[in-house]
């Protein structure tokens, strides 16, 4: 190989001219020492950059200026001076960080690096695992990280009860995993957004209508006209495809809400909530759940009133069907056909043909449905139309 650079180390400029001079400064003297690293790793000081072939360590200012819907392709260290808060341990959640370190911890009062300070010697441990599983060298995964070490200060009242997304080796796989499936579904979900952007007068215009006089001629006249555009736009705009989904899987409490609402922000930017609905199935009876996802008119049952039902209120957007597992043998029929055409009839609405509305569903169950497919409980075509799945780690594994 001789003095060829094959891996990149980036320290982030916004650490501070000083300080990102005395962590490279820290850097080349580990690099130096080490004859498989030395020659084959170019230390920089620079913006975040997207390489694919990196280690970037900065710190939260230089994560905060890059573009909002940007997908991290380096491997990701976080340094920060002081106490820990709440908002750093968010943005290394968010971009998959592989490390958080005290970086005024590495150095003594003279400005000297301290490699016997456990929080210095952690940093560079993890860093030379890093090279060397991008330069290829062998070593063994169990070896390639570590849990975080959460022994540093938070600011009073800042601690919260978050599952962390990155301090564990078994949820940071989870997470590239995630990131992935970010990256593969992105071209859909912005189709999706520009679809509602065409649509939202007819959703807000049925929306209206909700806890109003629903038995007048004004509303069946505009609420089929209102249905009637929604149809034609989804049908007219060729990019959509059957509907995507994505499937989580895991113990009840490991994490598959906070994750489903990751993925949505990752998805839809910072207007996410605004496009995204859960829908619990559990305890719910297969009339209300239907009406809960599909909506009703009028007449459709006894005492039925008009409802939009979530999937028509998210229109271009998200919908997450909470422990899927639990949904009935009608429901779960109606949910297949709704993924491969995206239509569904409305309880109480004449249309046969039903209506068409493009969304992105992601389904969470704490139940094993390969299992429950065999045994009969759940549909096997429908689980196979779930693209994607994420299976989270329990918390007692990642304890």
């Amino acid at each position: 190989m001789g003095n060829e650079e094959l891996v990149t180390v980036i320290v982030g400029e916004l650490l501070g001219k000083e300080l990102a001079e005395k962590v490279l400064a820290l850097l080349e003297k580990v690099l130096t020492v080490k004859d498989d690293l030395h020659g084959r790793v170019r230390l920089k000081i620079d913006k975040a950059v997207q390489s694919e072939n990196s280690v970037f360590i900065g710190s939260r200012k230089d994560l905060d200026s890059l573009p909002p819907d940007s997908t991290v392709r380096f491997d990701l260290v976080v340094l920060f001076e002081g106490s820990l808060d709440t908002a750093t341990v968010e943005i290394a959640q968010k971009y998959g960080a592989i490390g958080l370190f005290p970086v005024d911890r590495f150095f003594d009062d003279e400005g000297e690096s301290r490699i016997e300070y456990s929080e210095i010697a952690a940093f560079v441990e993890l860093l030379k695992k890093l090279l060397r599983k991008r330069l290829g060298a062998l070593v063994l995964e169990k070896e390639m990280s570590k849990r975080i070490d959460w022994k540093v200060n938070y600011k009073k009242g800042s601690a919260r009860k978050t599952v962390s997304l990155f301090s564990d080796p078994l949820m940071r796989r989870v997470c590239q995993n995630a990131r992935i499936i970010v990256y593969s579904l992105k071209d859909y979900c912005n189709n999706l957004v520009k679809f509602r952007k065409s649509v939202i007068k007819d959703v807000k215009e049925l929306a209206r209508w909700e806890g109003q006089d629903t038995h007048s001629q004004e509303f069946l006249v505009n609420a089929r006209k209102a249905l009637a555009n929604i149809t034609k736009k989804a049908t007219t705009q060729k990019s959509f495809g059957p509907i995507e989904g994505v499937l989580l899987t895991g113990p009840t409490g490991c994490g598959k809400t906070l994750l489903a609402e990751y993925l949505a922000s990752r998805l839809f930017g910072n207007d996410w909530k605004d496009v995204f609905s859960r829908v619990s199935m559990v305890n719910l009876s297969e009339e209300l759940m239907e009406t809960e996802l599909f909506g009703s008119f009028p007449g459709a049952f006894t005492d039925s009133r008009y409802a939009m039902g979530k999937i028509l209120s998210n229109a271009g957007g998200l919908v997450f069907l909470d422990e899927i597992g639990d949904a009935t043998p009608k429901i779960q029929a109606k949910l297949l056909s709704f993924f491969d055409n995206m239509r569904y009839t409305i309880q109480g609405y004449s249309d046969p043909q039903g209506i068409k509305v493009p969304v992105m569903v992601i389904a969470a169950t704490n139940k094993d449905l390969k299992k429950a497919a065999l045994h009969g409980e759940f549909r096997t075509d429908l689980f196979h139309r779930f693209s994607y799945r994420l299976e989270l780690p329990s918390l007692r594994e990642r304890m």
